[in-house]
């Protein structure tokens, strides 16, 4: 998955989560951080980003921040893109997810909205969500970066799609390269921990995917074991 063009530029401050100040060219513009998590460890004054032009004009903020670098290595933390790469990879086989028929996104089902219907070769639909990882500590990729009600809502309700009789998955893509197991951060969300271990139990399939970052895109690399499988 290819980014749009991207410039370099240092952090300045992050005003509020969804807005930061950076040196770009010479001048100080306003990017809006699509990430709505703590990023305590990435988002660090001085840091360099990448950003990206907004493409509308009447916005508040004239860019988006893409990337940042973060000892060594690029780390996205745009949460636009984890569901183009999951969509990407699910349809070229990168992530081998079965014989998919149709991808559709953002398909309401219950109270949610869900990233991806697929419907399979059987015809049977296949709920699946994406949720964007950023957060490592030494090896180890932890999601949520920040509690979040809507993600345990999320998993509830597949959870209950299976114990109906249907399908339904979670792909964890790590917007990062630098991790060799993923579990839930139940010191920031019991709850969301709680959820997904109800959901492996009853059942969802759950997988993490690691991704390759550079400035011109974004790519699935290899698949990270789960911390049950320890």
């Amino acid at each position: 998955m290819r980014f749009p063009p991207l410039e370099p530029g240092h952090l300045l401050e992050r005003e509020n989560r969804f807005r930061a100040r950076v040196a770009l060219g010479g001048e100080t513009v306003w990017a809006h951080v699509a990430d709505p998590g703590r990023l305590r460890e990435l988002l660090i004054r001085g840091r360099r980003l990448w950003l990206a032009k907004a493409t509308n004009p009447k916005r508040v903020t004239t860019h988006d921040v893409v990337l940042v670098e973060h000892r060594g290595q690029l780390v996205c933390i745009n949460t636009r893109y984890p569901n183009d790469l999951a969509q990407e990879a699910l349809e070229d086989g990168t992530i081998p997810w079965g014989d998919i028929a149709a991808l559709r996104r953002e398909v309401t089902h219950g109270n949610s909205r869900f990233d991806f219907r697929l419907i399979m070769a059987d015809g049977q639909p296949f709920w699946v969500e994406v949720k964007a990882v950023s957060l490592v500590k030494g090896r180890l990729a932890l999601f949520p970066d920040a509690p979040t009600l809507r993600g345990a809502r999320h998993l509830r309700e597949l959870t209950e799609i299976v114990r109906e009789g249907g399908q339904a998955g979670v792909i964890f893509v790590l917007q990062r390269g630098d991790a060799d197991m993923f579990m839930p951060n139940r010191a920031m969300d019991p709850a969301f921990a709680d959820a997904l271990d109800a959901a492996l139990a009853a059942g969802v399939r759950v997988q993490a995917w690691a991704s390759e970052v550079t400035t011109a895109g974004m790519y699935i690399t290899h698949r990270v074991n789960l911390w049950v499988d320890s």
